[in-house]
């Protein structure tokens, strides 16, 4: 599969700037899988096409302020570092720009010294490994000094960085937002939980992974940068229950729309394709989603649908994997 094969034009001018005023006025597109028509609505009329019994999955990742901006001491060029993975004992795996700037054994400092680093290794990929040293709690001083890594599409300053958060977010550590959950509101969730729909909630971290550029021709030959994910016992028994009663829908940024299932039966809906993956790497493991505390480093290929379910193909170190989901 060529990288090639997934261009497409997006006309500037259809990229929103700014999110509407109310987060779930935005549009939903809806795809039945009955007879393949699509529809346009709003997201808050997704309360229509889910039942009592359905479980929906959330990616509760609350995005840090993992943008920096630096320069090396003794020196005035600015220096842009993001913070994409947590080491532990304060060495982070970062991005850094200008690179050139940043070689092993610089110091680093930000916010007139209020935060110091020293780059201590350069990884094979370019990334650095960056120690800070700070007094305090670190997230503390990340809220006043860094700021939120916008996608580079996004041209205008954001005015409130909760609108780059989910409603239900909880565990800092993404270095972006799982966007396809930015549409819920609390009165929203709240509609859902009073229809009777289960809501579930895992840990992915957003980095990387979901925002590094593809450069090979040959999307098989890119290389996967792993994400941390977690799923509780508590959560892995909820999408397990729900599962066992019926199908498993795709749920993102659209909405796959399918009545074949029976009354009664639970469907599980997954918020977003970040996450999607991780629940597919605990699935081909055991038989079913189970705890889990580690990296994931699944790359989705679309590849066709079949009957009642999507089907996709994951591909890893091993080679390809079919996933239906």
């Amino acid at each position: 599969m060529k990288k090639s094969d997934f261009y497409f034009d997006l006309p500037e001018r259809l990229i929103a700037q700014h999110p509407l005023e109310q987060r779930d006025a935005s549009r939903l597109m809806v795809l039945d899988r009955k007879d393949g028509s699509v529809t346009h609505r709003h997201f808050h009329d997704m309360l229509e096409y889910v039942k009592p019994g359905d479980c929906i999955v959330f990616n509760n990742s609350r995005v840090i302020p993992a943008r920096l901006m630096g320069h090396a001491v003794g020196h005035v060029t600015p220096i842009e570092v993001l913070l994409l993975t947590d080491k532990g004992d304060g060495l982070w795996e970062c991005l850094t720009r200008p690179g050139r700037k940043t070689r092993a054994g610089v110091e680093l400092t930000f916010g007139d010294g209020l935060l110091t680093a020293t780059v201590e290794a350069v990884q094979p990929d370019g990334n650095r490994l960056i120690r800070f040293h700070y007094e305090g709690i670190f997230l503390e001083i990340l809220d006043k000094l860094g700021t939120m890594p916008l996608p580079p599409y996004i041209k205008e300053k954001l005015d409130d960085p909760e609108r780059y958060q989910t409603v239900y977010s909880k565990t800092p550590g993404s270095a972006a937002a799982p966007t396809a959950g930015l549409h819920f509101t609390k009165e929203l969730l709240e509609a859902l939980k009073d229809k009777g729909v289960k809501l579930a909630f895992v840990t992915l971290h957003v980095g990387l992974g979901t925002f590094r550029p593809v450069k090979e021709d040959d999307v098989a030959d890119h290389h996967m940068h792993s994400e941390y994910y977690e799923v509780t016992p508590e959560q892995a028994e909820a999408i397990n229950a729900a599962r066992a009663r019926g199908d498993l829908l795709q749920f993102a940024e659209h909405l796959i729309h399918d009545d074949r299932v029976g009354e009664g039966l639970g469907r599980v809906a997954l918020r977003g394709l970040l996450f999607r993956r991780d629940l597919q790497l605990c699935e081909r493991t055991l038989d079913g989603v189970f705890l889990a505390d580690e990296a994931a480093q699944l790359v989705p290929f679309p590849r066709c649908r079949q009957s009642r379910s999507l089907h996709c193909q994951f591909f890893t170190d091993s080679g390809f994997t079919d996933a239906v989901i």
